[in-house]
């Protein structure tokens, strides 16, 4: 977002809210920025606009405005629809996971609509998915697996630049959460 984009959020936020924006001022705004700054200004302004239509009374704190731009434009997926995911994968793909396709010439691959889904199932232990008889434990492991690594994902994902920066400065080696696709 450029700044005259983050000006302009700044002006959606002081319509939307009137009564009780006279704390944002150029101090508060500046560090605002920071915080805002690395995202699409146009998830922003939709973040702004699904607080105003929750009916809040107040505006956001710059924190919650940050995790819903990130929650509304990169979703990570209920623990239930994970898992409804992989059981459709271990339907399609099943045990032959790794091996070549003669048919398409292919290694057959599951196809996960968020690449965490796949990391937690590897985790898991893809071939103890697909040969396990009691569906009930798997998806109730699953799902705790799923419940951590979704917080973690969403933890990450919500750090600004600048907290990257600290956390890397002081030795905290970070993930690299970017998908394979935007690597290349």
């Amino acid at each position: 977002m450029t700044t005259a984009e983050f000006a302009a959020c700044v002006v959606l936020l002081r319509r939307l809210w009137p009564h009780a924006t006279d704390h944002l001022t150029a101090d508060v705004l500046e560090t605002w920025e920071g915080v805002l700054l690395d995202l699409e200004a146009t998830h922003v302004a939709a973040a702004i606009h699904a607080f105003a239509v929750d009916g809040d009374r107040w505006p956001p704190p710059v924190g919650a405005i940050r995790k819903r731009a990130l929650s509304l434009t990169a979703p990570v997926p209920e623990g239930d629809e994970a898992w409804g995911e992989v059981r459709r994968q271990i339907a399609v793909v099943g045990s032959k996971r790794g091996m070549l396709d003669f048919g398409t010439g292919r290694v057959v691959e599951p196809v996960w609509s968020h690449p965490l889904i796949g990391e937690v199932a590897d985790r898991f232990g893809w071939q103890e998915l697909c040969m396990s008889e009691n569906q009930m434990a798997d998806r109730a492991h699953f799902l705790r697996m799923w419940g951590e690594a979704s917080a973690r994902r969403r933890t990450f994902d919500a750090l600004t630049p600048a907290a990257r920066a600290v956390l890397e400065a002081a030795g905290v080696r970070l993930p690299d959460l970017r998908t394979p696709e935007l690597l290349s």
